[in-house]
């Protein structure tokens, strides 16, 4: 099977709270410092299986991925400014986690598979 790399942006603008349809200046932007590693990814992302034999997906470094692969954050502040993804992962406020989300997605999407004759 054959798989493609996707290639992406480095500057995430992202779609939580209604940010992108906000003037271009005021838009928060995040800078993705690199992309993780498959052994880095593996270890953002855990799978298990429940009692009911369905799958648990869980995320329990997201403090570490924000460490490693966020930098400069422009635009964001509650009380104080967060400027990058160590202040973010260490904010005691609640309504980033829809932010977090988002950007753990966009950090972890890194590839597809190719369509039959692709190449």
């Amino acid at each position: 099977m054959k798989v493609k790399k996707l290639t992406k942006d480095r500057l995430l603008i992202p779609e939580w709270n209604g940010n992108r349809d906000l003037p271009k200046d005021e838009q928060i932007e995040i800078d993705i410092t690199k992309f993780p590693t498959v052994s880095e990814s593996g270890s953002y992302k855990k799978m298990s299986f429940t009692g009911d034999g369905s799958i648990a997906i869980s995320y329990p470094n997201d403090a570490t991925m924000l460490l490693r692969h966020v930098g400069n954050i422009k635009n964001l502040e509650d009380d104080e400014v967060i400027s990058n993804g160590k202040a973010l992962s260490s904010s005691d406020n609640l309504i980033f986690e829809g932010l977090i989300t988002e950007i753990r997605t966009y950090i972890l999407e890194a590839a597809e598979l190719l369509e039959l004759g692709e190449k």
